[in-house]
């Protein structure tokens, strides 16, 4: 196959990521162990599970703080910069995870710190991406290429976690050493990848618009103001199962009685299917625009959340489970959406503010589905959830229908990437 013919194909898969696929690399580079899996185990040798909980109810506490201050550093001094960040906090965060065995009387400190610092780099990685792709794309080929690109970072895990898995086995300090050193990988191709890009421009400058802190905080609020930013806002705010994600597997198990092997079954199959999902759903938001992109995939997400109130038998976890594995079609259209009405030197702030909005709903409502699957039934945390995609199917009816005009505030994304 010619280098033309290749060039066209890989256009056609990835409409716009050529420009940006070296700035991917090493955010796979990191999602070939999948150390997550094995993080609270490993932590819970040394603090309390307690203690564990309070550390992530302080991430989702001051995360969205946190992150305000990062949209606006990816904005002003470019996403290659927020990215290398990113990957140092998450760097560091591994060495303290190392050094809980060795540290003991710092085990609390460490173990606080590696929670949040993780948590809040795997947050920023993913949002500094998104914005990486809706920089270098326009219209509906935004949620094309977010879907590919979600696929491409979703197709290791498998055997990321087996890999990760036989390392723990052998030592999980020996895990987390390894995926410090990915995360070191990374930080060093950014670091040299800013270098490249402030040598390359060095001679012709990009133009710079200083603003004060007042006139950004005024340009923010109106954009967040925006009938349509704001009803975004509130619909991926109350959209996803939020009061019924953590008792799930609960349900399944203790509810309709699944056999633990049975569920590891039906788990991956789901993992398989929601690998391709996301490119479906990114071709389909393509075809008929990302606003239908939305309603057609809040459909499936409320038929996922629907099908376990409806099961009766434990079989009927493999319906529950095909249905899941679509719901990631939903993703491409919904996180690109928004980034169509944002000039591209504000979309890092704007994001930081919906995640403001996101956890004000995601704190409390494990909590408040606890009441309810205690209080009324465990039906009900589901219904409840239920209805809440309902109205968030009613609100994005209201929205506007991107156009040609959306597609107009995009800028070369290497300009953009290093600021």
């Amino acid at each position: 196959m010619s280098i033309t013919k290749i060039g066209s194909l890989k256009n056609r898969l990835f409409p716009g990521l050529g420009r940006i696929y070296v700035y991917i690399i090493p955010v796979l580079i990191t999602r070939l162990l999948s150390y997550d899996l094995f993080l609270v185990p490993y932590m819970s040798r040394y603090v309390s599970l307690d203690y564990i909980g309070l550390s992530y109810t302080i991430t989702f506490a001051i995360g969205p703080i946190v992150t305000l201050a990062y949209g606006r550093l990816i904005d002003s001094r470019g996403r290659l910069l927020g990215l290398l960040i990113s990957m140092a906090m998450a760097l560091v965060s591994q060495i303290s995870v190392v050094e809980l065995s060795s540290s003991k009387s710092l085990a609390l400190g460490l173990a606080l710190f590696s929670i949040v610092g993780l948590s809040l780099a795997a947050n920023w990685i993913m949002m500094a991406l998104r914005i990486l792709v809706s920089d270098a794309t326009t219209g509906n080929k935004r949620a094309q290429s977010w879907g590919w690109l979600l696929s491409t970072l979703s197709i290791v895990r498998p055997a990321a976690s087996i890999v990760a898995g036989f390392l723990a086995a052998i030592d999980y300090r020996l895990l987390f050493v390894a995926a410090g050193g990915l995360f070191a990988t990374a930080s060093v191709i950014y670091f040299v990848l800013i270098l490249y890009r402030r040598n390359k421009t060095t001679s012709q400058p990009l133009p710079t618009q200083r603003k004060g802190l007042l006139s950004e905080f005024r340009q923010l609020l109106s954009l967040v103001r925006n009938r349509n930013v704001l009803l975004y806002m509130i619909i991926v705010s109350i959209e996803a199962p939020y009061f019924s994600i953590e008792y799930q597997t609960l349900y399944l198990v203790n509810v309709l009685g699944v056999d633990t092997r049975v569920l590891g079954i039906a788990f991956a199959g789901s993992s398989i299917i929601s690998i391709f999902s996301p490119i479906l759903g990114g071709h389909l938001a393509r075809k008929i625009g990302m606003k239908r992109g939305m309603l057609v995939g809040q459909l499936v997400l409320g038929t996922s959340v629907l099908s376990y109130v409806l099961a009766s038998r434990p079989e009927h976890v493999f319906v529950i489970e095909v249905l899941a594995g679509f719901v990631p079609l939903y993703w491409p259209s919904r996180d690109m959406y928004v980034l169509g009405f944002i000039p591209d030197k504000m979309k890092g702030q704007v994001l930081s503010v919906q995640n403001l909005f996101f956890s004000i709903v995601l704190t409390p409502a494990p909590y408040l589905g606890s009441i309810l699957w205690l209080g009324v039934s465990p039906q009900s945390v589901f219904i409840l959830d239920i209805l809440l995609t309902a109205l968030s199917s009613g609100l994005t009816l209201s929205l506007a229908t991107l156009g040609r005009e959306h597609e107009t505030q995009h800028v070369e994304a290497s300009e953009v990437a290093s600021g």
